[in-house]
């Protein structure tokens, strides 16, 4: 499963998870990106498919407790004007689906079909094959291409 599918998917979810725990909607936003940007560094690590989402949430754990732990202790003095950004903060959730847009509208029209089939439908392989009347074979190809190709342009 790629980030753009694991995004498609459970990012409501990540803002609902850290809404219940931060009772904060612009935080749990902001967590959720957090969580999306360490996702994305990460990526390579994630070594199952089946098992992102226990790792993205996992993830989300680590962002949670952060968060709490800087709650606890005094806020550190704000930047002086005009000081550098860091990559992590120029790169907000606009910008990682706005990257996303674009990375999917640069796939090929039935690429991009059985990938949103797949992520956003989640219709198994043999739907898709039915719905685009392809061979099962040329809808797990398509797929990886896909993912491959988003992965290239999102890294």
């Amino acid at each position: 499963m790629l980030l753009a599918e694991l995004y498609a998917l459970h990012q409501a979810a990540l803002i609902a998870f850290f809404r219940r725990r931060l009772h904060d909607e612009d935080g749990a936003r902001e967590a959720a990106q957090e969580t999306f940007l360490r996702a994305l560094a990460a990526l390579p690590s994630l070594r199952r498919e089946e098992r992102a989402v226990a790792w993205l949430f996992g993830i989300a754990r680590h962002v949670l407790h952060e968060i709490w732990r800087r709650r606890r202790r005094p806020a550190p003095p704000p930047p002086p004007p005009g000081a550098d950004e860091t990559p992590e903060s120029l790169l907000s959730g606009r910008e990682l689906s706005r990257r996303l847009e674009i990375a999917l509208s640069g796939l090929p029209e039935q690429r991009r079909a059985a990938l949103v089939l797949r992520a956003r439908d989640q219709l198994d392989y043999r739907a898709i094959a039915a719905r685009l009347r392809w061979p099962p074979a040329k809808v797990k190809n398509e797929i990886h291409r896909a993912r491959l190709e988003l992965a290239g342009a999102l890294a």
